[in-house]
């Protein structure tokens, strides 16, 4: 919600000549668009906190916080996937890597969030991208037991099945 607020035009003063980036990286060549796979849980609120069932953190504002716009809480699944589909839409590149050549459809894969990995696929993820030791989404899938993943990615269109990672496996 608060990146949707912010690229919108309505909210910025006709003085304000300043473009929103949609895609600046940090020191490990990082986009706002991989912060998006922090799954909750390993969140600082998350890991203090927990999670409720809708996948949320369960946070506290904090008592010494005197500006309650200075408190945001984290969004769940849905909040993630509106963020993903929005930073797509306005021009993040899918298939950027980071400094170990991960995409976002390798930390969906890794996590096994399959409904994010389907708004990848339909914005054109390339589905056999190596990470610097040769894995690919459908690697991290098989390796974490999201069984349900490992189907979809094994019959979509354009996958390479046979792929090998860099140590032969």
């Amino acid at each position: 919600n608060m990146v949707t607020f912010m690229a919108n035009p309505v909210n910025h003063s006709d003085l304000d000549k300043n473009d929103l980036e949609i895609s600046p990286k940090n020191d490990k060549g990082r986009s706002p668009l991989f912060l998006c796979f922090t799954p909750p849980t390993d969140t600082y609120l998350g890991l203090l906190h927990g999670v409720d069932e809708n996948g949320g953190v369960k946070a506290e504002k904090p008592d010494d916080l005197e500006v309650l716009s200075d408190w945001l809480k984290p969004g769940g699944p849905r909040s993630r996937e509106d963020c993903i589909r929005f930073l797509i839409e306005n021009g993040q590149d899918v298939n950027e890597k980071d400094f170990q050549d991960f995409t976002a459809l390798h930390f969906a894969s890794i996590w096994g969030w399959t409904s994010t990995v389907r708004i990848l696929l339909k914005h054109n993820a390339d589905i056999n991208a190596l990470t610097a030791t040769g894995k690919s989404a459908l690697m991290f899938a098989v390796m974490y037991h999201h069984e349900g993943l490992v189907a979809l990615l094994a019959t979509s269109k354009g996958i390479l099945i046979d792929q090998t990672d860099n140590d032969g496996f």
